[in-house]
């Protein structure tokens, strides 16, 4: 990161952004308190360089978020979530998995404070949004983007699985839910088989 301070400058975009990338590692370290005062730090730069329509500045938004859910601040944690979810649905819209991610992580800080309806909504939209943008992406992507995605949002999915089976008795439309979920996923393994 000092390398990028000291070619580009620390009000710089690129040093907003390698802020933002290092902090987000520094969680994984046991140092969440640190990577806070970097991403509020990049969060700054980035605002005031690229502005919050970037992508840069929705990652540092949603870095905050999950860095603040991990040291158990579950206040500031989802008043980062809803400000990235709704730059999100203003810069890029509902249907990307970026959106779905949000979402999702908006939905397991509503479940921790017990709104357990308000985090059905959200998870069963992130699962429908994941379900749509793999319906959408899956055929035309590589064997390793392929592998690369599911990857990615198989976490998302485990976690609303939890949620579902946890709470299937508040929900009574949950296991058609899951249902639909495990067809998608065999309609998506043998769609990879054959091409």
């Amino acid at each position: 990161k000092e390398i990028y301070r000291k070619k580009f400058g620390e009000k710089s975009a690129p040093y907003g952004s390698v802020l933002d990338h290092y902090a987000a590692y520094l969680p994984h370290l046991g140092r969440s308190k640190e990577a806070i005062l970097l991403l509020e730090q990049a969060e700054q730069i980035l605002r005031s360089t690229v502005g919050i329509q970037s992508k840069d500045y929705l990652d540092v938004l949603r870095n905050l978020a999950t860095c603040h859910e991990r040291l158990g601040n579950t206040k500031e944690s989802l008043a980062y979530y809803q400000k990235a979810i709704k730059l999100s649905e203003k810069n890029t819209g509902r249907e990307n998995s970026f959106y779905a991610f949000l979402l999702h992580g908006a939905a397991g800080i509503e479940e921790r404070r017990g709104k357990t309806r308000r985090a059905f909504g959200q998870y069963f939209a992130a699962d429908t949004l994941y379900r749509n943008v793999t319906r959408r992406n899956f055929a035309v992507l590589s064997d390793a983007g392929r592998e690369a995605f599911l990857a990615d949002i198989h976490p998302q999915l485990d976690h609303w699985h939890s949620f579902a089976w946890r709470h299937a008795e508040s929900f009574p439309e949950i296991p058609g839910l899951l249902f639909d979920d495990q067809l998608s996923e065999k309609g998506q393994l043998l769609h990879s088989a054959r091409a």
